[in-house]
């Protein structure tokens, strides 16, 4: 799969056309925040355009930079000393990325790949360091976004050491429906962001082959389906039942 390397920040419009206050109120982190931080935050943001598979950040790079979705969906990885690579968490609009190095200061430890193309929002470790210490509610929400994304990784890694391949993909394709899925009816959602095949092995630590060979039972069995490259859940109780799941 052919990568791309980041965009630079270029010169002109730095909102790329958003208003800045309502680009502030829309970002679920920062629409609760007091209006006199509000305001401040509105000059200090910047946005970004992104293209499928381009790299927003590296795996080991110096983190000075939090970065907020706006549209499109962000996959974060990580490689093993193997070269092995893991597919941590998909990230859509609304979401926060990079949030781990902004707080701590060390270097980045995932890099993220754009799924699609799609904008994030960004804004400089220090101007947000100074907004925290003067808005303890934006401090508690990145705290909180941080101790959500702790929790989701300890509850996948918890899955990975006991299910087999099709529980560990079962749990994979509800969290995604739960976190981006669309309703179609009762039983059926569909999950919006475009992963491959190698995208749902890395995700659950398993080989490509497997993967394929369980999604194909699935579909024969009317359990998914794909439309326009985006996976179906035709019957979530089955779904449910395969992972586990109450």
């Amino acid at each position: 799969m052919k990568l791309v390397t980041p965009l630079s920040i270029s010169s002109g419009d730095p909102t790329r056309g958003h208003d800045p206050q309502q680009l502030v109120a829309k970002i679920p982190l920062f629409a609760s925040l007091e209006p006199e931080v509000r305001k401040p935050l509105a000059a200090l943001i910047r946005v970004r355009s992104y293209s499928a598979r381009q790299f927003v950040v590296w795996e080991g790079e110096p983190g000075g930079t939090l970065f907020l979705s706006l549209s499109g969906y962000f996959k974060a990885v990580t490689t093993g000393s193997d070269g092995t690579e893991m597919l941590l968490s998909v990230m859509g609009p609304g979401e926060v990325l990079g949030e781990l190095s902004v707080l701590d200061g060390q270097p980045r430890s995932a890099s993220v790949i754009a799924i699609e193309p799609g904008e994030l929002a960004f804004i400089d470790r220090p101007a947000l360091l100074g907004l925290m210490a003067s808005s303890p509610s934006l401090a508690i929400g990145l705290v909180a976004v941080l101790a959500q994304r702790v929790r989701s990784l300890t509850k996948r890694f918890e899955i990975l050491s006991r299910q087999d391949v099709p529980g560990r993909l079962a749990q994979a394709l509800l969290s995604l429906a739960e976190k981006h899925g669309q309703k179609l009816g009762q039983q059926q959602l569909r999950i919006p962001v475009r992963l491959s095949q190698q995208d749902f092995a890395s995700m659950v630590g398993a080989t490509r082959e497997s993967v394929n060979k369980q999604l194909r039972e699935w579909t024969r069995t009317g359990m998914l389906r794909r439309e326009t490259g985006c996976m179906i859940i035709a019957d979530m109780p089955a779904l449910r039942a395969a992972s586990g799941t109450p």
